[in-house]
């Protein structure tokens, strides 16, 4: 195209002019400048044509965009501003199911004079989108071959003031231009170094859309992918942490390909990697199976932030082989470590507070409070600041806002935590006072309903803490977080209301209301962190609904004793002493033998239930014993059954 022709020839431009008299007036100007020139304005025409025309409609979805990617930087919002204004002028239609290139042209074409020009522009209705390495570079021309398509796109470069360099990863709009494109408006690149882990997010985040056609995906998700894929350079290397064996680093590999699998955002599985790495350093534990502690680092995460795929235990069990048992034995024990590391922190912070009383579990929640909290709302840009976050949080004293800094609900949260703290009457002196700033929080009425005597009371108390923490949470919020509550710290206050308020429903002998709001909790919160599945196990057995009973069995089937002798106590109950009974009963003697004693009335029902137990031991024996052996009173012959077994 920049062959110089006869001036005396007719025009290639096509007006019919000899070219000396119309495009040939400067030997120095070619046809290809003169329409390089011309639709580098028309560029400009369209998106001048966009605002005037559609500005409303090109607004409307940028900041929805912004909204959903959580964009609040003004200089980030303006880049992306500038890139959707070409995307949604080629491929979103408008309220009049046309695009903007569309209408413009429609409009344009006949008022262009140059049929060489008009035979281009007509093409750019064709527009396409491109994520890929620039695989060759020439002076006026840059080759790009598409990640996803693994096709390779010509594209002329008509403004010379981009600089850019083979191997770079990028993103741009493309029109057709000849048997070439052009770019629309850029090709905005990305660090070269880095360009192999851009090209894998990229092939990742497309199999993980289930989309089929590359292109319709790239089109569809264009802004959000350049918002996301920068990011991927910060994936962490397990190489640049210290670990102390070979396991432990390969229990951190393990959970990344995993995790990365499914597609899970960059900081969130730096965010499980860094938490890992800190407790094996300080814990050193020896690792026998790696997979259990991927199983149990995988559902920790999903108890702090919002992953791709949630799994409850069972289901985490099943993928790894590994029994749900092991997944909780080791999942609290990091989170014990979690708790205890932040509890460190509040103690370096209270050096001159009073001595308070034993551990409670809401010193825990209280300590991953702000650190959940953060964690979901910060958005980190690079791995150092989530490692610098982490170790702020776990590691150094934390600083407490001024009071003259929070709100009355932040206040009022702070009071219930220091009354979980207390005891005897200044325990609910604080509840009060967290009540007069926020009537609100459901565990202020949960510690005064431990203050009454009365378990009528106790009931209206624990009634009224559930209701309003209903209402402040909103029937919304219940829509959107079903099935996930108990990893929303905020829903807890209201879960032990719940809780509570079906326990005196179920001691004064109202079951089914009872088993009503056991079964509302296992919906909102499947993976049951309140043992809500103990209590209403027995609410179906002494009302003989043994079905659901043996049901509920099957769906939390986590392999301890506890599980396996309410098998045989819900066979006994259907069936008497049958095979079935009896291979469940030497499965659970195998688990924990110290619970035998308690059934067949050598042992008696302990008085309180044990403070904490693990599995296999005395303590859990009296805490089965405790629950659950008075459904086994019910059994006929039991002592002279047990025996021949």
């Amino acid at each position: 195209m920049n062959k110089k022709i006869s001036r005396n020839d007719p025009c290639p431009c096509g007006s019919g002019k000899k070219y000396k008299k119309c495009c040939g007036k400067s030997d120095a100007v070619s046809i290809t400048d003169l329409l390089e020139k011309d639709i580098i304005a028309l560029q400009r025409e369209i998106i001048e044509y966009g605002q005037n025309h559609f500005y409303e409609e090109i607004s409307d979805t940028f900041n929805d965009i912004m909204e959903m990617l959580n964009v609040e930087d003004e200089e980030e919002k303006e880049f992306y501003e500038f890139v959707h204004n070409f995307w949604f002028s080629v491929f979103e239609l408008t309220e009049n199911d046309h695009t903007i290139m569309e209408c413009f042209l429609s409009e344009k074409l006949d008022r262009l004079h140059r049929p060489r020009l008009k035979e281009i522009i007509s093409t750019w209705t064709d527009a396409t989108a491109v994520a890929g390495t620039i695989i060759e570079l020439d002076q006026k021309v840059i080759v790009i071959r598409d990640t996803l398509r693994q096709e390779s796109y010509r594209t002329r470069i008509l403004d010379d003031s981009f600089e850019y360099k083979v191997g770079s990863f990028g993103f741009a709009i493309l029109l057709p231009f000849d048997q070439e494109y052009i770019l629309f408006p850029a090709f905005f690149d990305l660090p070269v170094e880095h360009t192999s882990t851009y090209e894998d997010y990229i092939q990742r985040d497309f199999e993980f859309s289930y989309e089929n056609d590359p292109e319709e995906f790239l089109i569809e998700s264009f802004i959000e992918l350049m918002y996301e894929v920068p990011g991927a350079s910060e994936r962490l290397r397990t190489e640049e942490l210290s670990w102390p064996s070979p396991i432990s680093k390969k229990v951190a590999d393990l959970f990344r390909e995993e995790l990365e699998k499914i597609g899970e955002s960059t900081v969130h599985i730096n965010y499980g990697v860094i938490i890992w790495n800190k407790f094996i350093l300080a814990r050193n534990k020896r690792i026998q199976n790696a997979l259990i502690y991927v199983a149990s680092l995988r559902y920790l995460l999903s108890m702090m932030v919002p992953l791709q795929q949630s799994l409850s235990q069972k289901e985490l069990a099943e993928v790894y082989g590994v029994s749900v048992s092991s997944i909780s034995s080791k999942y609290n024990e990091i989170l014990y470590a979690l708790e205890e590391d932040m509890n460190s922190a509040l103690e370096r912070n209270d050096v001159d507070k009073e001595p308070t009383i034993g551990p409670s579990p809401i010193l825990g929640e209280r300590a991953l409070h702000d650190l959940f909290g953060e964690i979901n709302d910060k958005q980190f840009d690079k791995i150092e600041d989530v490692n610098s976050f982490l170790k702020t949080k776990m590691e150094e004293p934390i600083v407490k806002k001024s009071a003259k800094k929070l709100s009355n609900k932040e206040k009022a949260q702070q009071l219930i935590y220091d009354a979980y703290e207390e005891t005897g009457e200044k325990r609910y002196q604080l509840a009060r006072q967290a009540l007069m700033l926020n009537q609100f929080h459901p565990d202020g009425y949960n510690l005064l309903a431990e203050e009454t005597d009365s378990i009528v009371e106790a009931e209206i108390l624990y009634h009224k803490g559930m209701v309003l923490g209903k209402q402040e949470l909103g029937e919304e919020f219940f829509k959107e977080n079903v099935g996930h509550f108990w990893g929303l710290i905020e829903t807890r206050p209201f879960m032990r209301a719940k809780f509570h308020y079906a326990q005196t429903k179920h001691e004064q002998g109202e079951i089914k209301e009872a088993i009503v709001h056991y079964e509302e909790l296992l919906t909102l919160n499947p993976h049951d962190n309140q043992g809500v599945r103990d209590s209403l196990f027995s609410a179906y057995c002494e009302i003989k609904l043994l079905g659901k009973a043996e049901e509920l069995l099957e769906d939390y089937d986590d392999g301890t004793a506890a599980g396996y002798f309410n098998r045989v106590l819900v066979e006994l109950l259907l069936n008497g002493f049958t095979e079935k009974a009896k291979k469940y009963f030497l499965k659970g003697r195998e688990q924990n033998p110290y619970i035998v004693p308690y059934l067949n009335g050598k042992k008696r029902k302990p008085a309180q239930i044990p403070d904490y137990f693990g599995f296999g031991d005395e303590n859990e024996a009296r805490t089965y014993a405790f629950n659950y052996i008075h459904l086994w009173k019910n059994i006929h012959g039991l002592k002279e059954g047990l025996l021949k077994w």
